[in-house]
């Protein structure tokens, strides 16, 4: 008997605290490390945020939408044969400096600090 009314106890308790974040936009997860997510309704439609994330990413030029179950691919540096050369053909800038080898030297000992452990 005393198990019975535990039991029906714990779960009118568990429905009320539940009841109590039901509104909220993310709630903890039953002493998990993460949270459970709600969607929120916007003033935008669907197709309107996907137009204006498409159009932020091909504004910079580094990814493509290809759509269907590919979605975005990244465009790389393209090559083709002009005059027995082989020259680049992409929008990328293709002048990026050679980093000095002092700045490597530091940042591996940046690394070697933050991760020997001791």
């Amino acid at each position: 008997m005393f198990n019975k009314t535990v039991s029906l106890a714990t779960t009118v308790v568990s429905l009320f605290a539940g009841a109590a974040f039901a509104n909220q936009t993310f709630h903890p997860a039953n002493n998990e490390a993460g949270v459970i997510t709600h969607s929120v309704p916007g003033s935008k439609t669907r197709a309107q945020v996907e137009a204006e994330q498409i159009a932020a990413a091909t504004a910079v030029g580094n990814w493509r939408y290809v759509g269907g179950d590919i979605g975005w691919e990244l465009v790389q540096h393209a090559y083709e044969f002009r005059n027995g050369k082989l020259v680049h053909v992409d929008q990328l800038e293709h002048n990026t400096p050679k980093p000095s080898l002092a700045s490597i030297v530091e940042g591996r000992k940046q690394y070697a600090e933050q991760y020997s452990g001791g």
